[in-house]
């Protein structure tokens, strides 16, 4: 949702270009829906290669997030 917020906010603060109302709507649907899409399609890759690798990945989310603790302690 930010990324949809931040599309739509670059799309209606360009200035001299598309200053058309409407053209700027069609083109936060374009974007939104594109950027939609490509989630959605990442998403399934992903979901595939974690439910393949999820021992692997789980250990080193783990290992990251004790480093994390250790380097905010220091």
């Amino acid at each position: 949702m930010y990324l949809y917020f931040v599309t739509g906010l670059s799309a209606f603060t360009i200035h001299n270009f598309l200053s058309d109302i409407p053209v700027r709507w069609l083109l936060m649907v374009i974007i939104g829906s594109i950027g939609t899409f490509t989630w959605t399609l990442f998403g399934q890759v992903i979901s595939k290669t974690y439910l393949k690798y999820y021992k692997y990945f789980n250990a080193f989310i783990s290992l990251l997030l004790i480093f994390s603790i250790i380097d905010l302690w220091h």
